[in-house]
């Protein structure tokens, strides 16, 4: 599937938290401006931080077919209120395995977070053919994330979700198959 054949990703981003806050707020509108730049936003919505709330918005959004991906910021800490690695871990169908581990590269790469990158927590899956995207807080962590691992990954990731795609990543088409002679 060329580009141009390519539809364009609809994408909700919501921001989860335990209390009301600002920088939070001011972080999901930053990345609701990045992906307006690029794909379809559909939405963007604060959800309380706690387990069945998270997991009724990714169900709700993805077997209505409202968005081809969620992007959540916020809730991916340790602390006893942080519950969205949880709920999205446990929830989905299908991890999307690496992710976590990217991110936290990039902490230590580019923000020269060394040990303390551990701490960091990022995760992503499918549900319902729905990909979700869960990062921490951190406005220019998340800002970075965003530019570098989401956005340029999100059609090919919804193409693998949704079985849309005809190749498989890193493949340039049927003839990648054939045993080279």
């Amino acid at each position: 599937m060329n580009e141009a054949e390519r539809p364009i990703p609809r994408v909700l981003v919501a921001a989860v938290t335990a209390y009301k806050s600002r920088t939070l707020e001011e972080l999901a509108r930053s990345v609701t401006d990045d992906v307006r730049a690029v794909f379809s936003m559909v939405r963007s919505v604060m959800v309380k931080s706690e387990l069945q709330y998270i997991r009724q918005l990714v169900s709700s959004v993805a077997t209505s077919n409202e968005a081809d991906a969620i992007i959540i910021v916020g809730g991916t800490g340790f602390g006893p209120v942080d519950n969205t690695c949880e709920a999205i871990d446990g929830f989905v169908e299908r991890r999307i395995e690496g992710f976590g581990e990217d991110y936290r590269r990039l902490l230590r790469d580019e923000f020269a977070a060394g040990p303390a990158s551990l701490l960091a927590r990022a995760t992503a899956g499918v549900y319902s053919q729905c990909v979700v995207f869960a990062l921490s807080g951190q406005t220019a962590q998340v800002r970075r994330a965003i530019d570098v691992l989401v956005l340029p990954s999100l059609p090919d990731a919804i193409e693998l979700a949704t079985g849309r795609m005809r190749t498989h990543v890193g493949r340039s088409g049927p003839d990648s198959m054939r045993p080279s002679l």
